[in-house]
């Protein structure tokens, strides 16, 4: 009896040395951070059985900012990479299901989750975030995301993540000349306010509009007309895919090899 007792304390050891890595996207939990850990991820490109392709995600905890120290959490099957993300103390991540819906299909589940570090919970936020781009506040209080669209106007929505409610609706309809033809809208996240842009011609930035969580107002704060002030002069057009202040940090985490680690 002493001796089975002995075998399963030693067991029992092993497994709470040993981190929890899970496989499937049915998890729940996974080892909470420590005080001086944070999240790291890394993206791998595979094909299912069916020769679909997608990216699945790896979350890691790194401790004390070294990344020779990494600790496997767990993995999740088909996000969308280019939409997660991390709250600015890189102790909560939110990532996008991006799986096909059933055998022979391409049709894609887009629920959002987060995965936060300090309790070890996985949680689901909303069933559809559309096809679109997302962004989520850098304190993980607000997420935004785009519903229905068209040539010159959108819609956003406004998601608190503590009610776990939508808290706001707002259809941008800039005013812009006939010949303007919007190609996307793109969401950006700047310290606690959102950026939406109307961009064409592949990323030229035509308009800009802020919405600001905490008092739920969403306005036009640029266009390119505003630009010029003589009828000769050309408009400064602005482009998404250069390097600028209209780059949010999302996009920059995930160029930062402490961050996005390549495994």
């Amino acid at each position: 009896m002493k001796n089975n007792f002995k075998f399963f304390l030693l067991v029992l050891m092993i497994y709470i040395a040993i981190p929890v890595v899970i496989m499937a996207n049915e998890a729940t939990n996974f080892t909470p951070l420590q005080d001086n850990e944070r999240f790291a991820f890394s993206l791998d490109n595979v094909l299912d059985n069916e020769g679909r392709a997608h990216w699945n995600m790896t979350l890691y905890a790194i401790k004390d900012n070294d990344t020779d120290s990494v600790s496997e959490l767990f993995r999740w099957q088909a996000v969308r990479w280019w939409d997660i993300q991390f709250t600015y103390d890189l102790r909560k991540s939110f990532f996008v299901d991006n799986s096909f819906l059933r055998s022979g299909s391409r049709a894609q589940a887009r629920s959002l989750y987060m995965a936060n570090g300090v309790t070890g919970e996985i949680r689901g936020l909303i069933a559809d975030v559309g096809s679109e781009s997302i962004r989520v506040s850098k304190d993980g209080r607000f997420v935004v995301f785009q519903g229905s669209a068209g040539t010159g106007h959108v819609n956003i929505f406004l998601f608190c993540v503590e009610s776990e409610t939508i808290v706001g609706e707002f259809e941008w309809r800039p005013n812009s000349p006939e010949w303007f033809h919007i190609e996307g809208w793109n969401l950006r996240r700047f310290y606690n306010f959102f950026r939406i842009y109307a961009t064409a011609n592949k990323g030229i930035i035509y308009m800009i509009a802020e919405l600001k969580p905490e008092t739920s107002v969403l306005e036009t704060v640029w266009i390119v007309w505003d630009t010029i002030e003589t009828p000769e002069q050309q408009p400064v057009w602005l482009d998404i895919n250069e390097e600028g202040d209209w780059q949010d940090d999302v996009i920059l985490q995930h160029r930062n090899p402490n961050i996005r680690l390549r495994r």
